[in-house]
């Protein structure tokens, strides 16, 4: 689990580049999902040997099954946001992104420090970063509607709309799967003892 996190977390920091305008390898960035691939099959691999014992021997399987699903989908939702950089080529950097990142990698340090020592930080407040992504992207849906109203199709206004939606969706995605993974940890951590 805890190598698991660790991957994700190396993966999300390369993502993280893409968005902060931080010097980005697209060689460290492949290797970094590699990892997460790789540790995550292993991950359910362990969880699958588990399933083969005897049911005695299973502790908490059914918080192990959670956590290693919401792995899965915690990877799923870097990889959104990557491949959404990478395809697209962010047009509309938002000075937002770079502080619900690294607050989602303190979120990612957290779980892995629960799992690792089975004591949980003092949670930190959720940035003011979110509330100021949706005040822009609730702005832009206004002055959409006023577009349309008027007749016009495309414009740089829709274009920046779409794209904060579509990122502004994949970070919620992470926060609450990384909620769920803490509470998924806290049930499932004296599994790694």
């Amino acid at each position: 689990m805890v190598k698991t996190m660790a991957a994700n977390r190396a993966y999300l920091q390369e993502v993280t580049n893409l968005y902060t305008n931080q010097p980005f390898s697209l060689i460290a960035y492949k290797l970094a999902r590699k990892d997460v691939h790789v540790t995550t099959a292993n991950l359910t691999s362990a969880f699958q040997r588990m399933l083969s014992e005897p049911k005695s021997k299973q502790k908490h399987g059914s918080q192990l099954y959670h956590f290693v699903v919401l792995s899965h989908s915690l990877s799923s939702h870097i990889a959104q946001l990557s491949a959404y950089a990478l395809q697209h080529r962010l047009q509309y950097q938002r000075p937002e992104y770079k502080d619900i990142l690294l607050y989602l990698n303190t979120l990612m340090d957290q779980v892995t420090q629960y799992v690792n020592s089975g004591a949980w930080g003092e949670d930190p407040a959720a940035p003011s970063a979110f509330h100021s992504l949706e005040d822009r992207l609730t702005q832009l849906i206004t002055v959409r509607q006023e577009q349309i109203n008027q007749g016009q199709g495309h414009t740089t206004e829709r274009e920046e709309m779409l794209e904060i939606k579509h990122v502004r969706d994949q970070l919620q995605a992470l926060y609450t799967v990384l909620k769920d993974m803490k509470k998924a940890a806290i049930h499932a951590a004296d599994i790694t003892d």
